[in-house]
């Protein structure tokens, strides 16, 4: 790819645009995969967990995804407790389009299978259960959101231009959905420039 991936991901006054968070702050870039086991978190169901948080070697395999470029948001106080909102944005390139294409179908059809799931996550934060809810798929982007006891929701959303696998992810307080799929949508419309 000519583009440089790192060009295609949102400023943070874009994504604090979007997530009506203007406290939304880069904590953390990256360019490899993460992974989550190594930080830390596990899911009671991987593949399940892998539908519910973005880009992470829980969902990608590393022979399939060539190069990726992410970045978290959040807008944590001076204490470093997240007050309202997180963000992860990644773009993850496959070697062609047909492979990028697969990912996402292969997404859907076990997103589909999570519905109704409920997921542990267990990590730095401590235990958590997140109901998974029906995934909709709509003008080519795959979304799913996850929803906490205490209102929280984790929305993630992924779709596939070209070699390019778009993948975002948004915990809120306020419950409010569809703001990683306008994310993801948002790149997309980069991509196609």
């Amino acid at each position: 790819m000519d583009r440089g991936l790192e060009t295609l991901l949102l400023d943070d006054p874009d994504i604090a645009r979007i997530t009506d968070a203007p406290g939304l702050h880069t904590a953390d870039s990256y360019r490899t995969m993460p992974d989550a086991a190594a930080a830390g978190r596990t899911y009671s169901d991987a593949f399940c967990g892998a539908a519910i948080s973005a880009a992470s070697t829980t969902a990608y395999d590393a022979s399939s995804a060539n190069d990726v470029r992410g970045r978290r948001l959040d807008d944590t106080d001076t204490a470093g407790a997240v007050l309202s909102r997180s963000v992860d944005q990644a773009v993850i390139a496959f070697p062609d389009a047909g492979a990028a294409g697969e990912f996402v179908a292969a997404a859907r059809t076990g997103w589909a299978a999570c519905a109704g799931m409920s997921v542990e996550t267990l990590d730095t934060a401590g235990r958590a259960v997140w109901r998974v809810e029906q995934p909709h798929f709509g003008e080519g982007v795959l979304s799913v959101a996850a929803t906490h006891r205490s209102g929280w929701v984790t929305e993630h959303a992924i779709t596939a231009q070209g070699e390019i696998v778009v993948d975002v992810a948004v915990s809120s307080a306020d419950a409010v959905t569809d703001r990683a799929a306008k994310i993801v949508r948002d790149i997309t419309d980069r991509l196609a420039q």
